[in-house]
């Protein structure tokens, strides 16, 4: 346990409650995976794959996205492929791994699937759903 305790702690990230190796290169792809779930360890690791260019970051079964206010090369044919070959936690998070995943409980005869797309203005919901990963693929 980590507890900051004075100005050259917080000079150094010094987040009260952290699990150091978490934060590591790229960040948690799965914030399931955080010893200590709080706001501050959520912030700091969307903060860390921000800055690492991975805008997709799990909470579970959930994908959240941020903006990453460039264009990166992640949606591609290819990639999209993979996601609908290989399993969700064989790959990087994804909002293609969103769309593989209702596609194939439809496939495999599941209830009917859907997917919840929300966010504020500007934070890239359209290009998501028409011109992203999840046009044409559900």
């Amino acid at each position: 346990m980590h507890l900051v305790a004075d100005d050259r702690d917080r000079d150094n990230l010094g987040l009260p409650l952290r699990d150091d190796a978490a934060f590591v290169g790229e960040g948690v792809q799965d914030m399931t995976n955080l010893n200590y779930l709080h706001e501050a360890a959520i912030l700091f690791n969307l903060r860390t794959r921000f800055f690492a260019a991975r805008p997709y970051t799990y909470t579970g079964d959930i994908c959240i996205a941020v903006n990453p206010y460039q264009w990166l090369d992640i949606y591609t044919e290819a990639i999209r492929k993979e996601y609908f070959i290989f399993g969700r936690k064989e790959l990087p998070p994804h909002a293609y791994a969103t769309s593989a995943a209702a596609f194939n409980g439809i496939q495999e005869g599941g209830p009917n699937q859907s997917v919840l797309v929300s966010g504020e203005s500007g934070a890239g919901k359209t290009e998501t759903v028409t011109d992203g990963p999840m046009h044409g693929r559900i």
